[in-house]
């Protein structure tokens, strides 16, 4: 188990848990939410591990000193006082499975630390009778009592859940600080942690279930090998070719990321800047960086389905970053001090795209290409 500060990433959250120690104000209930892998769990098993340590308790410092009795039990996952809230059945966390494992155990004195505290993890599985039975042990908890609930949605919590709630977020991790972390610790190519980091989009758990997934890491070869002969098959035949890959359909979503990372580098950081609708074309207009031009791989798939695109360098003006009083000016007309506007230089990316493809404002119908797929 990491240490609070060894976690990648999310130092809003880390401050918050150091402050609360520093300050001596521990919330009896939490919520963290964030995307799978995101690393809710750590975070609330490393201040868990915190507030636990025996040491600590005596030096009133701020991290765990990792070698308490308590500290190797929190490593060893068999802390008596920290207890993980279990649920039978995949999509639900019953009424009963809250009143047995909290509800009915709460007002027990913790065994040996100076809290008890529940980490109910997949929270939002929770059906409404389970947020209630726990609602009134989050209104009025006994004093060494500390719930966390960790969920990927807020919005399936009962408002007066919600309200009573110190409600945290998780963040996406650096693109680079993941690429660092997966070389020094699984000894991977550096073009291999770089993938893993820009396909996780910044989740540190999913860049480490892709390095380490065998399954994964064949559908991202079969992908390849579609894209190695783009340039010289047929539409039909693309699909025809993804066909063979009936096997990892449950991992369709991956596919298609796979595809968009090495098909269409850039094309998704591409942002939005004119849509016009025409009799029987729609052309939208894209606007990047000049350095983060779309790849022309993106338009030789485009090309397959009959889209035109071109490139056109071009030019904005944006508020200079404020860093000292020189980025900014005083505008007579208005009375106030504005920031001084920057030219910045872009592409404009121009595509024609025929009607045909647009279903219900979507350019493709991403759901009748699945259905092809799992046919």
């Amino acid at each position: 188990m990491a240490d609070i500060n060894d976690i990648l990433g999310n130092e809003r959250v880390k401050e918050h848990f150091i402050a609360a120690v520093h300050h001596k104000k521990i919330s009896h209930a939490y919520i963290i939410e964030g995307d799978k892998g995101s690393g809710k769990k750590m975070l609330a098993s490393a201040f868990s591990k915190i507030l636990q340590c025996e040491t600590r308790q005596k030096t009133e410092e701020e991290r765990a000193c990792n070698q308490c009795e308590s500290c190797i039990q929190m490593e060893n996952k068999d802390h008596p006082d920290v207890i993980w809230v279990s649920h039978e059945k995949a999509g639900v966390i019953s009424v009963g499975e809250i009143r047995e494992q909290v509800v009915n155990t709460v007002d027990i004195m913790p065994y040996k630390g100076p809290y008890k505290i529940y980490i109910i993890d997949e929270a939002e599985k929770m059906n409404v009778a389970a947020q209630n039975a726990i609602l009134k042990t989050i209104e009025e908890p006994p004093e060494y009592a500390i719930i966390f609930l960790l969920t990927t949605n807020r919005g399936a919590f009962l408002d007066t859940i919600l309200s009573r709630c110190i409600l945290l977020e998780t963040k996406p991790v650096s693109g680079k600080m993941i690429e660092r972390y997966l070389g020094e610790r699984y000894k991977i190519p550096e073009e291999e942690a770089e993938f893993a980091s820009g396909f996780s989009l910044g989740n540190i758990g999913k860049s480490e279930s892709i390095i380490l997934s065998e399954e994964f890491r064949e559908l991202k070869d079969l992908t390849l090998d579609i894209l190695r002969y783009v340039h010289e098959i047929e539409s039909y035949e693309i699909a025809d070719k993804v066909k063979e890959y009936k096997k990892y359909k449950a991992r369709i979503d991956d596919f298609f990321d796979i595809l968009n990372v090495y098909a269409f580098p850039n094309w998704f950081d591409a942002e939005i800047v004119e849509v016009n609708f025409l009799r029987h074309f729609t052309n939208i207009i894209l606007k990047t960086p000049r350095d983060k031009k779309p790849h022309t791989k993106g338009s030789v798939l485009l090309s397959k389905y009959d889209c035109l695109v071109k490139y056109k360098p071009s030019y904005e003006y944006l508020p200079k970053e404020y860093k000292t009083e020189k980025d900014i000016k005083y505008n007579t007309r208005t009375g106030k001090y504005e920031p001084i506007m920057e030219k910045k230089d872009i592409w404009l990316v121009d595509i024609l795209i025929p009607n045909k493809h647009i279903i219900n404002d979507n350019i493709y119908d991403l759901d009748a290409i699945q259905k092809k797929l799992n046919k």
